[in-house]
């Protein structure tokens, strides 16, 4: 055993000494060298815990010396323990070590012209490459062709390449903008790559890297304004895999020179990046719960996507690229055009103070309160120095975005592709709509003709168009315009309205939808910021309904062949008719219903409160509008009221007193001689004026029996000869006869057989008609249907008994369904 001690040990030394012999030789192998001497029983392992520099003679001799020394000191256990013993070779590596250290310091402090090197070499230690001053191009591209090499295969772990190419990102800045931009856009499409789910969505970390990342590609680009970047072909990626970058030798030396100007080969293309990264923050506001503070801080990110996409806008302009300009600035106006000015501005406000002050609550407590720098008699000394300047706040000019987004639109529809021309309409009527600017909207929609092949259009567009139609809709409604706006409402307010608005999923127990059709339509739901409140959406439709309805359904008493205009407002009546027992309303729709029931009775007041005790008319949007439209609504009920109680109990009197009637319905003389003036003119009751008593003389003319059949018999031959015209026509192939009317080209000529000629003056912008009197109806005929007939219910032909029937103003249009 000692005679084996003995070797290890000189093997050891001589290990040692070649060691220090030889500068050259690495760490690696000593360690290597070390691992010889570890080769034996167990006995020798204990041993060797002890190393020195002696025989093992002497080594027992100086140990027994030390216990004999120790030996009155030490007891039991710790008087057999031997005491470790100064190993000279360890101390010579320390020695070594601590010199190379020294080394390196003075050469850091050498080096400290370079302030980027430190984070270069913490970026090189984390991409496993050795990173000095002298590097060079070629081993950047080398190191970029290994880490694409890698990527795309089973073994290797995404984001661990992320992590490399973040690296090399970082490295080439000192390159330039040439070296730099490609990898940075490398680096974009590996983020890309980690969703390997279509329904996974990028986590908001990743998402602002990404974001900052396609910000400092445009920023690069900015900055040569001569530099331009060329998506790579299928050609040029190959190429990239399989050559080799060069050597430094072959390429002629390390030296290198930045490129300022050309063109530059790059991965994807800035257009692609911007929209699936807006992609992935639609999809991540679908999946975070919006009742949520997350989400809220989730928003805030919606602006940088903006300005971004600017950025972009500008570059794709100077480098003459409109089709991907254009793309661009249809991201821009999406964002855009469903935020009421007051909000924007609010937004806008609140993300410029965050960018100079920071999160309000971050800022000292003592600034954000009472300012005492007012008050005399405070100084420094008994005032916070954090409140003698006050609240921080900050001059903020307000944004036009009605002009940002006309701008924008007029910019698609030079440049854009048909589908972004369409979708670019469908915003600038939706945002008109939002800021009560009806007419514009209304023109807009007219001269587009967009109801005209909308059903051809994606999924996606039809359903804006439909948001659209509420939104407008919705902006008649707040103008007081009851028949335009029930017109736009009344075939969205239906049993599948979250289905068309894109707000929710509903099931049908007549329609089955398999799970891709399932995941299909929620990909396609709104944010739920952008959603239209539907309980608001339910009371303005149901009480347009109430409106137009009650009147119609008291002047039709008897009437055999009722005039429906709302068969949802007709079920909901009815139901409520057929109830045993009716107790205090709950809900919206039963308030309206119990209004629509007073006022039938003529108890205007009791509908008024009914209908306007709702809380819901606090969500229309804009300043002041809440109370504007129900002062509008009670002038509106009023009317009706004294409509529907004329229509009701003008056959039980003989004259009615005009004062009278102003005190019970609490209309103004004026207004309301205006509407009894209507009502006789129009032949909807019989009488006249009596101008010195002031009061209306009712006529009690009732058809006999034999008008009466003589009336049913006119209208269904009427019917009768106007469908065998059109089976006549059918036959022949003869339409233009009818279509001549509506360009424009006057009645037939043959006969005039009550067809009314009414033309659409869209010269101009301008309509030729004072009421929107288009029924927004989806006739199922088809785009560019041009035989969507609608009767109007009020130019009944007294004489001769045949319906004068006017074209709708918007064929076609209303619902898209899909």
């Amino acid at each position: 055993e000692s005679e084996s001690e003995s070797e290890s040990i000189n093997e050891s030394q001589s290990s040692s000494e070649s060691g220090e012999s030889s500068e050259s030789e690495s760490e690696s192998d000593q360690s290597k060298k070390k691992v010889k001497k570890v080769s034996g029983g167990l006995d020798e392992l204990s041993s060797d815990e002890w190393p020195t520099d002696s025989s093992s003679d002497e080594s027992d001799e100086s140990s027994e010396d030390e216990i004999v020394q120790a030996g009155t000191n030490l007891k039991g256990r710790a008087f057999w323990l031997k005491t470790n013993v100064v190993d000279e070779s360890k101390l010579k590596k320390e020695r070594r070590m601590a010199a190379k250290q020294e080394e390196s310091l003075k050469k850091s402090k050498k080096e400290k012209g370079d302030p980027e090197l430190k984070e270069r070499m913490l970026a090189s230690a984390r991409l496993g490459l050795k990173l000095d001053a002298k590097m060079t191009p070629a081993m950047l591209d080398r190191k970029l062709h290994e880490v694409l090499q890698s990527r795309g295969r089973k073994s290797a772990d995404p984001r661990e390449i992320l992590r490399q190419l973040g690296a090399l990102a970082y490295i080439s800045r000192k390159f330039g903008p040439a070296k730099e931009i490609p990898i940075l856009m490398q680096t974009i499409a590996a983020m890309f790559d980690t969703l390997r789910n279509i329904d996974d969505f990028m986590d908001t970390t990743m998402w602002k890297n990404c974001h900052s990342k396609l910000t400092r590609v445009v920023g690069s680009l900015n900055e040569c304004p001569d530099l331009r970047l060329e998506s790579m072909s299928a050609n040029d990626l190959a190429d990239l895999q399989a050559n080799v970058p060069l050597k430094d030798d072959e390429e002629g030396g390390g030296t290198f020179k930045i490129q300022t100007n050309g063109t530059v080969k790059a991965v994807g293309n800035l257009s692609t990046f911007v929209h699936l990264l807006d992609e992935e923050y639609t999809k991540s506001l679908q999946r975070i719960n919006p009742h949520t503070a997350e989400y809220i801080h989730r928003l805030k990110d919606e602006s940088s996507i903006v300005s971004l996409a600017q950025q972009i806008q500008k570059y794709f302009i100077r480098a003459s690229d409109f089709d991907s300009a254009a793309k661009v600035a249809l991201l821009q106006v999406e964002h855009l055009y469903y935020k009421h000015d007051s909000i924007a501005n609010a937004v806008h406000k609140s993300q410029t103070f965050t960018a100079a002050f920071g999160a309000l609550n971050m800022l000292h407590p003592a600034s954000i309160g009472v300012e005492l720098a007012k008050i005399k008699g405070m100084g420094y000394s008994k005032v916070h120095p954090a409140s003698m300047l006050g609240s921080p706040s900050i001059n903020i000019v307000k944004v036009d975005y009605g002009d940002q987004i006309s701008n924008l639109c007029k910019f698609l529809y030079k440049h854009g592709s048909d589908r972004a021309k369409t979708r670019a309409m469908l915003c600038q009527i939706t945002h008109h709509a939002l800021h009560d600017r009806f007419d514009s909207a209304r023109n807009l929609l007219l001269m587009s003709h967009l109801q005209d092949n909308i059903s051809m259009a994606d999924v996606e567009t039809q359903i804006l168009y439909n948001r659209m139609i509420v939104t407008v809709g919705l902006c008649a409604f707040r103008k007081g315009l009851i028949a335009e706006a029930h017109d736009c409402l009344k075939d969205v307010c239906s049993s599948r309205i979250k289905e068309l608005l894109a707000q929710g999923i509903q099931t049908s127990r007549y329609q089955e939808k398999n799970p891709e059709q399932e995941k299909a339509e929620r990909r396609r739901q709104m944010p739920y910021h952008m959603h239209i409140n539907l309980d608001l959406l339910e009371c303005c439709h149901l009480t347009l309904a109430m409106l137009r309805e009650v009147p119609v359904m008291a002047s039709e008493r008897g009437d055999p062949k009722k005039r429906v205009i709302s068969k949802i407002f007709r079920r909901h009546l009815d139901n409520f008719d057929h109830q045993v027992f009716t107790g205090p309303p709950e809900n919206i729709r039963d308030h309206v219903i119990a209004g629509a029931k007073a006022m039938m009775q003529g108890d205007w007041k009791r509908c008024v409160n009914l209908i306007l005790s709702l809380d819901v008319w606090n969500l229309i949007p804009g300043e002041g509008q809440s109370s504007k439209v129900k002062i509008m609504l009670k002038e509106k009920m009023q009317i009706e009221a004294l409509r529907t109680y004329l229509f009701t109990y003008s056959s039980c009197y003989d004259s009615l007193s005009l004062p009278q009637l102003c005190a019970m319905f609490d209309i103004p003389q004026r207004k309301a001689h205006s509407i009894v003036s209507k009502m006789l003119i129009n032949q909807e009751i019989s009488g006249a004026w009596d101008q010195p008593t002031n009061s209306i003389i009712l006529y009690r003319v009732e058809p006999t029996k034999l008008q009466s059949l003589a009336l049913q018999y006119a209208e269904k031959a009427a019917v009768l000869v106007e469908s065998n015209e059109r089976l006549l026509d059918a036959k022949t192939g003869n339409y233009s006869h009818r279509d001549d009317k509506w360009s424009g080209g006057g009645d037939r000529a043959s006969g005039n057989r009550g067809f009314k000629s009414e033309r659409w003056n869209n010269v101009g912008g301008s309509v030729n008609r004072g009421a929107f009197s288009g029924n927004f109806r989806s006739s199922g005929r088809g785009a560019g249907n041009k035989s969507g007939w609608i009767d109007t219910g009020k130019n009944k032909a007294k004489a001769g008994g045949t319906n004068q029937r006017v074209r709708s103003g918007m064929q076609s249009g209303g619902l898209s369904r899909f």
